[in-house]
């Protein structure tokens, strides 16, 4: 799906390489963590799946294509959450490409900055049902103080079993939940419970990886030396 949505935003196979090495060098540490984070978050939905989770909402869905790729259960509800202009496209490449979703697929347009969470309810989506939330490549784009929002309102009562899986680019988010980790780096949150007024991050119980370790657990090691001054991402996984 990705070459599909690529191809009809006109960037393949037109678009050429990068002729410099440096180039080159950035453009393969990217791909290789946009496959370290991918791979982290189909984990984390795979376990949220496992463990009865049948509710998935995808902020900021972009042309992610979960709900077409991924081996869902019978009755997951998958709500994909963004604005018109990336939805309207989207749809039309699946269109395209007859694509059929693994599950039921619920698209809510709307902005972020606004209040999606009563849109994404009245578009079915039950918040009395654990959830598992999805905000991948998003946070790095909001301001800090739509940031904020955003996870206050992921975090606002959320059904027991609910699990949370972010990836960000900034030091907000990591002093949120408390977690001592690099920029660019992702986060699973498994939230049994998470009372309203609670200081962020209190009760979390975290483990941090770097993006090399996992890559190395999946079979992907990074060859080039680290460098202490500038670690790559790291890998976040808190339980509440």
């Amino acid at each position: 799906m990705r070459v599909a949505f690529a191809t009809g935003g006109g960037l393949w196979p037109s678009s050429p390489p990068p002729d410099d090495e440096a180039a080159q060098r950035r453009r393969l540490a990217v791909s290789l963590s946009i496959v370290i984070t991918t791979r982290f978050l189909d984990d984390l939905l795979q376990q949220a799946s496992a463990s009865g989770v049948r509710q998935v909402v995808l902020l900021g869905a972009g042309m992610d294509s979960r709900a077409f790729r991924m081996d869902w259960p019978e009755g997951t509800r998958l709500f994909e959450v963004d604005t018109a202009a990336p939805l309207d496209f989207k749809a039309s490449v699946l269109r395209e490409e007859r694509a059929v979703a693994c599950c039921e697929r619920i698209t809510v347009s709307m902005d972020l900055r606004e209040d999606w969470p009563n849109a994404l309810a009245a578009a079915g989506h039950d918040p009395a049902v654990p959830t598992a939330w999805i905000a991948e490549g998003l946070l790095i784009y909001l301001p800090e103080d739509a940031m904020e929002l955003l996870l206050a309102r992921i975090g606002a009562k959320p059904a027991a079993g609910s699990r949370v899986g972010l990836t960000w680019g900034s030091r907000g988010v990591i002093e949120r939940f408390g977690v001592d980790a690099a920029p660019g780096s992702a986060a699973s949150m498994w939230c049994r419970r998470c009372p309203v007024g609670r200081p962020a991050g209190h009760g979390w119980e975290a483990g941090s990886h770097t993006l090399r370790e996992r890559a190395a657990a999946y079979g992907r090691p990074i060859s080039t030396p680290s460098r202490p001054e500038k670690r790559p991402g790291g890998l976040i996984s808190a339980v509440r």
